[in-house]
């Protein structure tokens, strides 16, 4: 699974090793009904006792369940997709996929991610693979303009 993620994402803000990096969680149960908390309570209650557990509790902002597909899904995921081209590599398996109609831009599950920028443009998608720690170096360039 990806759940071990959030502790990359707290330490990375521990550390302030990438001062302008900022993440902000939205979960969906799309994805293999893996989010299933009926409530912010449920959710950081399954964070800190079950995944990852060990007491975590996220350094970052996280948000209200949302749908990211499919004719729910939020105005802003919709920006986002529209914004950013899909990555290449993404694997469907509509047996865990819960949201209609499909649409090849869609988020191919938990943990994908999106690169904005410090004026709020969107600047890069990467599949839920891509690790908190492999962004920090592309965000240090994009914050020195590099």
């Amino acid at each position: 699974g990806f759940t071990h993620q959030y502790l990359q994402m707290n330490a990375i803000i521990k550390e302030g090793s990438a001062p302008s990096l900022k993440f902000a969680g939205f979960p969906c149960n799309q994805f293999g009904h893996q989010e299933p908390a009926a409530n912010m309570t449920e959710l950081l209650n399954g964070l800190r006792y079950v995944r990852p557990g060990s007491g975590y509790i996220p350094k970052f902002d996280l948000f209200k369940k949302i749908d990211v597909n499919g004719e729910k899904e939020s105005k802003l995921y919709k920006f986002l997709k529209a914004s950013c081209r899909t990555p290449d590599e993404g694997k469907f398996a509509k047996s865990e996929v819960f949201s209609d109609p499909i649409r090849p831009t869609d988020v191919t599950w938990n943990f994908e991610k999106f690169v904005i920028d410090a004026s709020g443009r969107p600047m890069f998608r990467f599949l839920p693979n891509v690790e908190p720690n492999d962004l920090i170096d592309l965000v240090k360039a994009m914050s020195s303009g590099s």
